[in-house]
């Protein structure tokens, strides 16, 4: 038995290439599209070709976001008699905006982050979710949500323990954009990321249910080298500067992908930290050091730590590394 996987983001505002990284091995050659091209002798997750379909149209990327459910297709091969294999597609209800699927690894479940983005506005954020689906029966397959509703109205207690929740107006679940997925040896645990908020949702695959949300807290840069600034080349334009800061300077994980590997029986995960931020139209939390609205301490932020001769900027209320820190 083997699938692919398919769904339709509407009002995409940002459709993201294809194909997605995916467990992909070297006997699953597999076409893009709706066509599927299968060698026998696979396991389901080996055949996982991801791809997105997006509606372009204007109106649809005037309203962007559909805080409605999605679906999601499955095919199921059902021979490989004859010039193509020939696969019967399945459908289920899921989450809002899903952004990744992935197996268990028996193959019996499949598990979908819907990330819920926001439109572009920020006047429609639909709340973010993981769907588990049963596949043990194919032609029937059983979607159940695991949702963070039982967080909202805990945004304060959940900022207090290191977690962001940071969208105008934005409950907790509304707030949790998960983006991947990985899970434990057994397929009983799944380890979810929620980039923007810099933390993993912990989620009992049996009961479908948020276990916990766990905050990755910081890095210290005066010991993790960073590359703080895009304007410190020649002519104010970028230069390769990775180094540690002997100032108070720390960073976020805000973990992208995720896997797992079981050593002694304890579980270990491995995050693409790739760091993202909020910027759309309707809100953006993007801001240069030269713009913040209180000065740095030139006390701290020194020249010498800062690595070049530092400057005010103009009318006092920012300290500004001159083509350094900015």
């Amino acid at each position: 038995m083997a699938f692919q996987w398919g769904f339709t983001r509407r009002h995409q505002r940002r459709p993201r290439p294809t194909p997605f990284p995916t467990r992909m091995r070297r006997c699953s050659p597999l076409a893009l599209g709706i066509t599927l091209s299968v060698l026998s002798g696979c396991k389901p997750d080996d055949v996982v070709q991801p791809h997105t379909v997006a509606q372009t149209s204007g109106a649809d990327l005037a309203d962007v976001s559909d805080p409605t459910p999605s679906t999601i297709a499955l095919q199921h091969l059902t021979s490989l008699a004859g010039p193509a294999p020939v696969a019967a597609e399945i459908t289920t209800t899921v989450g809002a905006l899903p952004d990744m699927v992935a197996f268990t690894p028996d193959g019996k479940t499949v598990l979908v982050a819907n990330e819920g983005e926001p439109n572009d506005a920020y006047t429609i954020d639909p709340e973010g979710s993981v769907s588990v689906i049963d596949i043990h029966n194919i032609n029937a397959p059983l979607a159940r949500t695991a949702s963070f509703v039982r967080y909202n109205g805990k945004e304060d207690d959940l900022r207090a323990a290191g977690i962001r929740i940071f969208g105008p107006n934005a409950s907790a679940a509304q707030d949790f954009e998960p983006e991947y997925i990985t899970t434990d040896a057994s397929g009983r645990t799944a380890y979810v990321t929620l980039q923007e908020n810099n933390a993993i949702a912990i989620v009992d695959l049996a009961s479908a249910s948020v276990q916990q949300v766990v905050s990755l807290g910081y890095k210290d840069h005066s010991v993790v080298p960073l590359d703080v600034s895009d304007r410190d080349g020649p002519g104010n334009g970028p230069a390769i500067n990775i180094r540690t800061w002997p100032v108070p300077l720390f960073g976020m994980y805000q973990p992208d992908g995720i896997a797992s590997y079981t050593v002694g029986g304890r579980t270990y995960l491995v995050t693409a930290n790739e760091g993202d931020s909020r910027s759309w139209a309707g809100f953006t939390e993007d801001v240069r050091v030269s713009a913040l609205p209180h000065p740095l301490n030139p006390n701290i932020f020194t020249n010498t730590a800062c690595g070049g001769s530092c400057r005010s900027r103009a009318g006092g209320d920012c300290f500004r590394p001159s083509g350094r820190l900015a």
